[in-house]
């Protein structure tokens, strides 16, 4: 594949800092995933050595800003998703943004969940309070960040998170 400059977008927007990095991997059940993405930034060739400190220290380098991280005001989930042709120059629609996160998250070999429809329509509705909930977050945010690398580096996980009106409760 090794599309550089799309994984150097991609992984800092599905770890924007290194507390959204500690807090992914702090849980076990995250390991593949975790594992998953230092490889696809190995292979891509963003990090010389596919281990966890490389790793590390690409996300240190590439650290998003608190501002960074705040969504527009009076923006929520669904309103972002109304808006996706001016906020993400798409006008795909759900089905077909869907189908091409999962293609992307399979051919990169990242070890998160297929996503869906319906997930998507939950979180326009509901906080991302479970670990599902969050890495379909995880899986928009990768492909954000791969397809559409001249964007705004505050579409991120963070960002997203306070677009679901994520309490900070359970986070990973």
């Amino acid at each position: 594949m090794s599309n550089v400059s799309e994984a150097k977008a991609a992984i800092p927007a599905v770890f924007p800092t290194l507390e959204t990095l500690k807090n992914f991997s702090m849980k076990s059940y995250n390991t593949k995933a975790l594992d998953s993405f230092i490889s696809f930034a190995a292979t891509e060739g963003v990090i010389k050595q596919a281990d966890l400190e490389s790793f590390t220290q690409f996300i240190r380098i590439n650290e998003r800003s608190h501002s960074a991280c705040s969504p527009p005001k009076d923006l929520n989930l669904e309103e972002f998703f109304k808006r996706k042709k001016e906020l993400l120059k798409t006008n795909h629609s759900a089905r077909t943004m869907t189908d091409r996160i999962n293609a992307l998250i399979q051919s990169c070999k990242i070890e998160l969940p297929k996503i869906s429809n319906t997930m998507l329509t939950r979180l326009k509705k509901e906080p991302a309070d479970t670990s599902h909930k969050r890495n379909t977050l995880r899986s928009l945010v990768f492909w954000i960040g791969y397809e559409r690398p001249g964007l705004d580096p505050s579409w991120n996980y963070e960002t997203f998170l306070k677009l679901c009106n994520e309490v900070k409760q359970n986070v990973d």
